[in-house]
């Protein structure tokens, strides 16, 4: 959105290509070179049950690139809300409350957009991680907006950090298994907010249950709060800044 917005036609008529499309482009290239070092350009094969591969100490420690794509896409989200027509249909449409996020238990970008202080990387840490949580209180469309892309950035700044000062091994397998049922919690920040996976074994480590709970489900009920005084025609952009998963809300 913001780089179409943002960019300019080159010259060449209908058939011209639009110069933001074509930088959104590289930036994605770009992260992509950065996730391919570390273990799989796709993200792949990088995570599986109980273990986590990367590459080799050396190759990790060049994974760079991630600052280059922070630096790529940083000015263009700072055009789109320069320019007047779109900063008019951002600023004060589809308003969340603080007291609404908070009674609705809302989770991730629409609850801190919201004033809200929520993430499950400083709320649940596992190990000391160098987080920039991005913060607004007008809970609209562009506060919504301004804390993906200020999170957008701090991503590649955190994932180019771990990557470049990576020590000690570089593969986790699980210990051998238990003749005993039990169960376990994992709490991860994803992109949409907190993800939490709950499950239980029984003695012979058959998987018995299973449950996901998605951020989605807990902001569903907050899209139509933020419309009850938007017009209709603005549904659409205040749908997708929220940017809700209809499969997570089903999990």
């Amino acid at each position: 959105m913001d780089v179409v917005l943002a960019g300019e036609r080159q010259p060449g008529g209908a058939g011209a290509v639009d110069d933001g499309v074509v930088a959104g482009v590289g930036v994605g290239e770009q992260v992509c070179v950065v996730v391919h070092r570390v273990h799989h350009r796709c993200g792949r094969e990088g995570l599986s049950l109980c273990q986590c591969v990367v590459l080799a100490p050396g190759e990790v420690s060049g994974a760079g690139g991630g600052e280059e794509s922070a630096c790529g896409v940083r000015p263009r989200p700072w055009l789109l809300v320069r320019n007047a027509v779109v900063y008019d249909r951002f600023a004060g449409t589809g308003t969340l409350a603080a007291d609404d996020a908070r009674a609705l238990g809302c989770l991730g970008y629409p609850a801190r957009a919201s004033g809200l202080v929520t993430d499950a990387r400083l709320d649940h840490p596992t190990v000391d991680l160098p987080v920039t949580e991005a913060c607004a209180d007008t809970g609209d469309v562009l506060a919504r907006y301004t804390i993906r892309r200020d999170e957008f950035a701090a991503t590649i700044r955190l994932v180019t950090e771990l990557a470049g000062n990576h020590s000690g091994p570089v593969a986790f397998t699980a210990p051998p298994k238990r003749n005993r049922g039990g169960s376990g919690v994992g709490i991860v920040e994803g992109w949409r907010g907190t993800i939490v996976h709950r499950i239980e074994i029984d003695d012979g480590a058959r998987l018995t249950r299973a449950k996901i709970v998605d951020p989605s489900w807990f902001n569903w009920p907050a899209l139509p709060v933020a419309m009850r005084d938007t017009i209709v025609p603005d549904f659409p952009l205040v749908n997708k800044s929220f940017n809700l998963s209809y499969a997570g809300n089903d999990l």
